[in-house]
């Protein structure tokens, strides 16, 4: 990536976020959503999302052979979702034979999730990486603004209620059905309210979800609201000077005015270590520099030890960086290095 594209992409969402009318401490970002590159495979209808219950189940017995065979090239293929439809980017290569990684991208409040991709480039790795991707919208509160109802603070502002654990849940079942992706290999990557999420289908379906990777979000402020009856390996990423969702914690807004609690990012990752039955003792690695704005290897690496074999939870600490990092080239290519090294056991 050339050395000014990181630069234009962060100004650019920060400039989208400034211009919103909702609390200044709700996260952020947007663009319309507008697939690019590759062509297109329609399928039939899957129907509309399930509804799952807390504990996730395991992924869908693979009993027939998916509908969609090796492509040569980088293909769209959809719509899945129902009433919010999206559609997968499968890379050049594929082959059912061989099952694919899934890598689902949860945009930020207010976002969409073409722009989260516009931001974190994900869609171009995957390319290169082989893995397939999705980036589904979120529903649109009463502000117009596109949302996921994550945990108790973040970001169903509003209070609907609406249910997007059985709605993700769903859009797994349904691309499972059409594209062969490997059942130990699904991952979750969120920003702000989507890195909310994400942590939130790893607490609900467990089971199905190996990694995640959460920048700027965190779990739920209750620790015992989060149902995970299976390990999950966690990435942490957060600024120490994000004003939007503290690094150390703090509340958001609804509308009704009431403040609704969230943890720190160092709270989280203990939860989640505490979670797989890690120790509570980390080990310190290489600092790295992730913000192109940081002249200094700011991100300082911290990983629980004593987790069971092939689970990790490590905290990335960017220091001095905010709450939409402007990030080096390698930025997603280092998350989905984790990614990678952590299929589900």
């Amino acid at each position: 990536m050339p050395r000014s594209r990181p630069l234009l992409v962060a100004l650019a969402l920060a400039a989208c976020a400034d211009a919103r009318t909702l609390p200044a401490t709700a996260p952020d970002a947007g663009a319309h959503e507008s697939p690019d590159g590759g062509s297109s495979t329609a399928i039939p209808d899957a129907g509309p999302p399930l509804d799952t219950p807390d504990a996730g189940p395991a992924a869908p017995d693979a009993g027939s052979p998916p509908l969609l065979g090796p492509v040569s090239e980088t293909t769209w293929v959809g719509p899945f979702g129902a009433d919010r439809p999206v559609r997968a980017r499968v890379p050049a290569g594929y082959d059912p034979a061989h099952p694919a990684p899934l890598v689902v991208l949860l945009h930020g409040y207010s976002a969409w999730g073409w722009a989260q991709d516009f931001y974190l480039q994900l869609s171009a790795l995957g390319d290169e990486k082989g893995f397939v991707y999705v980036a589904p919208d979120g529903l649109r509160d009463p502000a117009l603004e596109r949302y996921w109802n994550a945990t108790d603070a973040c970001c169903d502002l509003f209070d609907r209620g609406n249910d997007d654990v059985a709605y993700l849940t769903g859009l797994l079942d349904e691309i499972q059905s059409v594209i062969a992706i490997d059942p130990k290999r699904v991952y979750f990557v969120g920003h702000s309210n989507g890195a909310f999420m994400s942590q939130r289908m790893a607490c609900e379906i467990s089971p199905r979800v190996a990694a995640v990777a959460s920048l700027a979000g965190a779990q739920s402020d209750d620790p015992g609201a989060c149902h995970a009856s299976a390990p999950v390996s966690v990435l942490e990423i957060h600024g120490t000077l994000d004003a939007v969702i503290l690094y150390g914690g703090g509340s958001l807004p609804h509308s009704d005015g009431r403040l609704h609690a969230y943890p720190g990012a160092e709270r989280t990752a203990l939860t989640w270590a505490r979670k797989n039955r890690c120790s509570e003792y980390t080990r310190s690695g290489d600092d790295m520099n992730l913000d192109f704005v940081i002249p200094f290897d700011e991100t300082r690496v911290e990983s629980y030890l004593g987790c069971p074999a092939g689970i990790d939870v490590t905290l990335w600490t960017m220091r001095a960086s905010g709450h939409v990092p402007v990030p080096v080239s390698d930025f997603s290519r280092k998350i989905w290095d984790f990614l990678a090294a952590h299929p589900r056991p």
